[in-house]
C-alpha cells in the first residue's frame, strides 16, 4: 500500500502556508514538542500554552501528550517505519497531520483528521501538480522529524519558536519520555546497540549522545544562524546544549511569550486549508491512472520505434554513409525523437524514475569531419541508453501504480 491515492484526495501544505500568511503571528509563538526524556519534567506546563501558542507535536510525542490530555494543533510524521502504536490513541485520531508520501501508509486506516501533504519531487504525481499549476511546498529536514516540525513553523511564518523535549542526547540513559512506548525496557539506551560519546548539556555538565543525535543538534545550530529573524528558545530543561538558542524553563517561556488575551482557535483556521486538487481535477487524475497501462503501452511502442531508428543510424555509421536522403531522413527522425523525450508531458515523470541512469539526450551535431564516426556513435549509445532507461522506468512506475490503479477503479465503481 502507499499514499498516492490519499495524496490526490487530501490537503496541501502550500495551501496551509497560504492560510497562515494572512495571520498576524508577531505575538504568537510556535512550540515544537519532541519526545526526549526531559519532556517528562515540563509536559504539564503545555496546558497553559493551548490557544496562546501553536502546538506542533512530532509523532513520538503524541502518547505522552494524550496521557496529559493535551491536544496539539498539528502533528508531523514522515518516517514509513514509525510504529502504529504512536498514532492509535483515540484522543489523537482527529488532529491534522503533516504528511509525506513516505509516511507510514497504514496510519490513515484509523486516522480521521486532515492529512496535509508536502509535495514530492520524485513521484509521478508531480506531473499533475505542474499540469494543474498547483503551488508546491516542501519541508527542510536534517534527518529528524523534529527538523520537519521546525521547518513547518518557519514556513508558516512564526517568529518565535520554542523547543520542548528536544534533548538530542540521553540524560539518565533514557531515550524518550516514559510515555512514548509505555515500555521502560525499550527506553533504556543500554538495551540499544549504539556507540555513545559525551557532549556539553544545558547545565555545563556532560551528557551521552550518539552520532545521529549530534548531527541533528548541529543542524539546529546552523538553522539558528540561517534564520536569524527567528527567536529560538530552548525550553527542553535538559539534554545537549544548542548554541544560539536562549535557555528558559518552559514555564518562563510561556509566561513571557504566550501573552494573548484571547485564545486562538487554530483548529478552525487549519480547516480553511484547501485540498490539493478540486473534485473535477481528482476525476481527471483517476481517469488517467486507470488508463495508465494503455498509455504505458503507447509509450513503449514509441520507445521501441526509437531504438530501431538508432539501429538504422548505427548501420549507416558503420558504412560511413553520411550523405544522401537516407541519412538525412534518419537524422530528422532522431531529432524528433529527442524532442519528444525532452518535451512530452506524458513521459516527463519517467525521467525521475530513470534518474539513476547516467544518460543525456544528444543532438547530432557534426563539427569535425575526421571525428564524424565517433560523434555519431556517441549519439547512438547515449540515445539507446536513454530509451532503455525509460523502459525500465515504466516498469518501476507500474509497481507504484498497481495499488493506486486498484484503489482508483474501486472508487470509480463506488
Amino acid at each position: 500500500a502507499n499514499n498516492y491515492m490519499d495524496y490526490i484526495q487530501q490537503y496541501s501544505l502550500a495551501n496551509l502556508i497560504k492560510v497562515f500568511q494572512s495571520l498576524d503571528l508577531e505575538e504568537i509563538p510556535a512550540i515544537i514538542i519532541a519526545a526526549g526524556p526531559s519532556l517528562d519534567k515540563n509536559i504539564k506546563q503545555l496546558k497553559k500554552a493551548k490557544g496562546k501558542a501553536f502546538l506542533i507535536a512530532v509523532d513520538t510525542a503524541l502518547n505522552p501528550l494524550a496521557k496529559e490530555d493535551i491536544i496539539p494543533d498539528i502533528s508531523v510524521t514522515v518516517d514509513p517505519h514509525k510504529p502504529l502504536g504512536l498514532f492509535q490513541n483515540e484522543k489523537m485520531v482527529n488532529i491534522p497531520f503533516i504528511y509525506a508520501l513516505t509516511s507510514n501508509s497504514k496510519i490513515k486506516n484509523f486516522h480521521k483528521g486532515m492529512r496535509i501533504y508536502q509535495n514530492s519531487i520524485d513521484s509521478f504525481l508531480n506531473q499533475f501538480i505542474r499540469r494543474f499549476e498547483k503551488p508546491s511546498a516542501f519541508l527542510e529536514t536534517g534527518g529528524s522529524v523534529a527538523h520537519s516540525a521546525f521547518s513547518l513553523a518557519q514556513r508558516l511564518g512564526f517568529k518565535t519558536i520554542i523547543f520542548v523535549g528536544q534533548d538530542l542526547a540521553y540524560p539518565n540513559d533514557k531515550e524518550h519520555s516514559e510515555s512514548v512506548y509505555n515500555n521502560s525496557s525499550r527506553n533504556n539506551i543500554h538495551n540499544l546497540n549504539k556507540e555513545y560519546f559525551e557532549v556539553e548539556d544545558i547545565y555545563g555538565e556532560k551528557v551521552k549522545t550518539e552520532y545521529n543525535m549530534n548531527q541533528y543538534r548541529l543542524w539546529f545550530e546552523q538553522a539558528v544562524i540561517v534564520y536569524s529573524e527567528i527567536k529560538f528558545i530552548d525550553a527542553t530543561e535538559g539534554g545537549a546544549k544548542k548554541k544560539g538558542m536562549e535557555l528558559l524553563t518552559l514555564e518562563k517561556a510561556i509566561e513571557r511569550e504566550c501573552t494573548l488575551q484571547e485564545s486562538i482557535d487554530f483548529e478552525s483556521i487549519i480547516k480553511t486549508t484547501e485540498k490539493i486538487f478540486t473534485e473535477e481535477e481528482q476525476k481527471m487524475i483517476l481517469k488517467e491512472i486507470i488508463e495508465f497501462p494503455k498509455t504505458a503501452d503507447n509509450i513503449k511502442s514509441k520507445i521501441y520505434e526509437g531504438i530501431k531508428i538508432y539501429d538504422k543510424l548505427e548501420k549507416l555509421n558503420q558504412r560511413k554513409e553520411y550523405s544522401g536522403k537516407e541519412f538525412d531522413k534518419v537524422i530528422k527522425k532522431v531529432t524528433r525523437l529527442n524532442k519528444w523525450v525532452s518535451e512530452n508531458t506524458d513521459i516527463a515523470y519517467l525521467h525521475m524514475y530513470a534518474a539513476e541512469e547516467d544518460y543525456q539526450v544528444r543532438d547530432v551535431i557534426l563539427k569535425e569531419q575526421n571525428r564524424v564516426y565517433e560523434e555519431i556513435q556517441l549519439v547512438i549509445d547515449s540515445g539507446k541508453k536513454m530509451l532503455r532507461a525509460l523502459l525500465t522506468a515504466i516498469d518501476k512506475v507500474m509497481v507504484d501504480m498497481n495499488p493506486v490503479m486498484e484503489e482508483a477503479m474501486q472508487r470509480t465503481i463506488e
